[in-house]
């Protein structure tokens, strides 16, 4: 067993794990991490950190397994008992997963070519950064204090705001749960909203990079 790739790979962990949740790229962060440490090849740290995150959506389900199972169940049959739309739910999170799936699917192997790399990363965490204090400082009109209250129409939006998420460097939490803030859904439901979209979308990213 090599000792120094099992000390990186913990390391690259705590990475993801600490910046999973939070408005920055996990991804940016796990490939400059792999990227100083000299972490296996590049084909390697690609397929090392979709994989790694899967990690972080296991832990979304475990947490909100009984929210998740009520949209589930409101889905198809309109009823959940601590949910006041939960249809409306499920209908918004399949919307919002669309858009990065086509564009994901479509352009997966420039992506991968020409954009997974340190200095795209780096670009793009500045202006993520700058990104985050625009929409925090602006005056905010609440239209969705639910994730279960977020219309079809701003599920559309953050969907397509998440697809800035495939450049490495964008946090996928970031964009959707900004995103959401910016269109008028409260702190908590953007956050909500974010961490269930994560399930569909980095399974797929596993799929696609596998």
């Amino acid at each position: 067993m090599d000792i120094i790739l099992l000390i990186q790979a913990v390391i690259m962990g705590i990475v993801e794990g600490i910046t999973e949740f939070l408005p920055i790229s996990s991804t940016g962060y796990l490939i400059l991490s792999a990227d100083l440490m000299g972490f296996w090849t590049k084909e390697k740290v690609d397929l090392f950190v979709v994989v790694v995150q899967l990690g972080a959506i296991l832990a979304v389900i475990y947490d909100y397994w009984d929210r998740l199972w009520q949209a589930l169940m409101g889905l198809l049959t309109g009823k959940a008992e601590s949910m006041s739309n939960p249809r409306q739910l499920g209908l918004s999170l399949i919307v919002a997963t669309i858009p990065v799936m086509i564009v994901g699917f479509t352009f997966a192997d420039e992506i991968k070519s020409y954009l997974f790399n340190p200095i795209v990363v780096a670009i793009m965490l500045i202006i993520g950064g700058l990104l985050i204090f625009y929409v925090e400082n602006r005056p905010k009109t609440i239209i969705a204090k639910e994730a279960e209250d977020v219309s079809l129409k701003t599920a559309l939006m953050i969907g397509l705001l998440q697809c800035l998420a495939l450049i490495p460097g964008t946090s996928r939490s970031g964009a959707t749960i900004i995103g959401a803030l910016w269109l008028g859904v409260s702190r908590k439901a953007s956050a909500e909203f974010s961490f269930f979209l994560g399930i569909p979308v980095i399974v797929g990213a596993a799929y696609w990079i596998c």
